[in-house]
């Protein structure tokens, strides 16, 4: 069995994870790690202006499948994790409400530039349409994490994993109201602001 477990930076995917895999008894591989340990074969750089490492997607994509193919289950966790083709039995799109990501992302100190660069990506449901364009419909379930603990999360994935949420396919999340917040938008077009 493949579990991929993604979404925006601070939605929790790690932490979930890594209780995921105590319930479940399953390995975990986190991206970010096997990035660090493979950054030669990946291709894998740090670029000043965009502020993160860059990865050959298509690599990352060739090496995941070579280690999916050495367990028999397993569950790989990343933000990159909806940008590759795998054969995954569950893909769980872990999501966060955009006012508390912003506390969390800023909690972590990550740039004024990535802070609005993960919120956007976040607001128009970026993880979720690579998910959906990489993996089928029928095996992503949408986790809205905002309060709630990765324990609880673990435990929600696990259950439906188990076949016990069985009819239970996630959150149908939409954050359009806080894009169009965020962009200063009302009736179709950027407010003007007052002097």
């Amino acid at each position: 069995m493949l579990i991929l477990v993604t979404g925006s930076p601070c939605t929790g995917k790690t932490t979930s994870s890594k209780e995921l895999g105590k319930i479940l008894k399953m390995g975990v591989l986190h991206i970010t790690d096997f990035v660090e340990s493979n950054a030669g074969m990946l291709g894998g750089r740090f670029d000043k202006r965009m502020d993160s490492e860059l990865v050959d997607v298509q690599k990352l994509g060739k090496a995941l499948r070579g280690e999916c193919r050495k367990h028999a289950g397993l569950i790989i966790e990343g933000h990159l994790a909806c940008e590759v083709r795998l054969p995954a039995d569950y893909v769980f799109v872990l999501r966060c409400r955009p006012d508390i990501l912003e506390t969390r992302l800023r909690k972590r100190e990550y740039s004024v530039r990535k802070v609005e660069e993960n919120l956007l990506s976040e607001m128009l449901d970026y993880c979720l349409q690579k998910a959906e364009a990489n993996c089928p419909e029928s095996n992503i379930i949408q986790i809205e994490t905002a309060g709630s603990t990765a324990g609880k999360n673990a435990k929600r994935m696990a259950g439906i994993v188990r076949g016990a949420g069985r009819r239970e396919r996630g959150e149908k999340v939409n954050y359009t109201s806080y894009l169009i917040r965020h962009l200063g938008l009302r009736n179709g077009r950027r407010q003007k602001k007052s002097h």
